[in-house]
């Protein structure tokens, strides 16, 4: 079923909700992205999500996949099938195969595939594999404009302790009242600072998330001073993470918010 458009970040906040609420059960998701960009950012958070759930992950290559998906669909995790800049004759063949092995793509534990593909290739969809929509599926439109949403973000398990998840409360308090009300967001986000002093061991990605949190603030008021400062901050609370993956959501929730308020962090802070 369709969705309205949304920007990257409400998509991404509702596939990771889907992704999260149906491990281990069959589903298709079509993903239609006005721009490579969005499409990486949720491409990459997917591959994210998916290893902190501890499920498996596979990024298919359009042209091997008429071939490789009939002996390995089901597949047993999240596989990715880009097809927005497969030509259409291909991504039609593409589509015919996964019609052709819907039965697999409904079996209990089968796993999620999520089809990035254009406004175009849905209506071919619909034409050449009109079964697929028999299975559990949607599809989201990803080209509304930005609107300095506050990121989706989750915490990998490895750094929630109870503070962690006391701040996370705190904050959504903060981001509650913006853009509307920053003095209240301000006034919030000093009451979430206060309670998450003495973090111990998590005290990198407290300060992180309460700077990440004020770059939002500040950029609701238009202190390009302020937001400056937060930004950094924000970077060199991230970086002082181990540089695995379990940082690397935080340092794409700081780029995004970088790019919407017009700066770039700085990696070598």
């Amino acid at each position: 079923m369709s969705q309205p458009a949304l920007d990257a970040e409400a998509a991404w906040t509702r596939l990771r909700r889907h992704l999260e609420m149906t491990v281990g059960q069959a589903s298709l998701v079509f993903v239609v992205c006005q721009s490579a960009d969005d499409e990486n950012l949720l491409q990459r958070r997917t591959q994210q999500l998916v290893a902190q759930i501890g499920w498996t992950y596979e990024l298919a290559d359009p042209e091997s996949f008429p071939a490789w998906a009939p002996d390995h669909v089901p597949f047993d995790g999240v596989l990715w099938l880009p097809l927005r800049l497969a030509d259409d004759a291909w991504a039609t063949r593409c589509l015919h195969v996964l019609n052709h092995i819907r039965a697999n793509l409904a079996r209990p534990k089968a796993g999620c595939v999520i089809v990035a593909a254009t406004s175009k290739l849905i209506g071919m969809a619909m034409r050449e594999a009109a079964d697929l929509w028999s299975i559990r599926s949607f599809v989201q439109f990803v080209d509304a404009p930005n609107t300095k949403r506050p990121p989706a973000i989750t915490v990998p398990p490895i750094w929630r302790s109870a503070q962690v998840v006391t701040l996370v409360a705190d904050l959504n308090h903060v981001y509650q009242a913006l853009p509307n009300d920053p003095a209240e967001a301000s006034r919030r986000l000093c009451v979430a600072a206060e309670n998450a002093t003495n973090s111990g061991p998590t005290q990198e990605i407290v300060d992180a998330l309460l700077a990440l949190a004020g770059l939002y603030v500040a950029g609701a008021t238009n202190d390009k001073h302020a937001v400056t400062y937060a930004l950094a901050q924000a970077t060199k609370c991230a970086l002082a993470l181990p540089p695995d993956a379990s940082c690397q959501w935080l340092l794409d929730a700081i780029q995004v918010a970088a790019q919407q308020f017009g700066w770039q962090p700085d990696q070598s802070v």
